[in-house]
């Protein structure tokens, strides 16, 4: 999964949503990491899709990059198990 976005505006409510992210705090913590520090790797366990609760565990890369007087966040994310 590759994602784009030129705020973070998703990333903070994913601090704030109920009950879907609290059994995963290993997400919410890559979160953090992922706006505090413009790049950076981690992993993190997480239900495969909303219809497949079977825990994968997930690995991430961010970076951040000017455009257009904007820093936009990209982030790339791949299943590991």
């Amino acid at each position: 999964m590759l994602s784009l976005t030129s705020n973070y505006t998703f990333f903070k409510k994913l601090q704030v949503v109920g009950p879907l992210y609290k059994p995963f705090p290993g997400l919410l913590s890559l979160v953090r990491n992922m706006l505090d520090e413009g790049s950076g790797y981690g992993t993190h366990d997480f239900q495969f899709t909303a219809n497949n609760k079977t825990v994968v565990t997930k690995e991430a890369y961010w970076t951040t990059a000017g455009l257009y007087g904007r820093n936009w966040g990209l982030a790339m994310y791949r299943i590991l198990n």
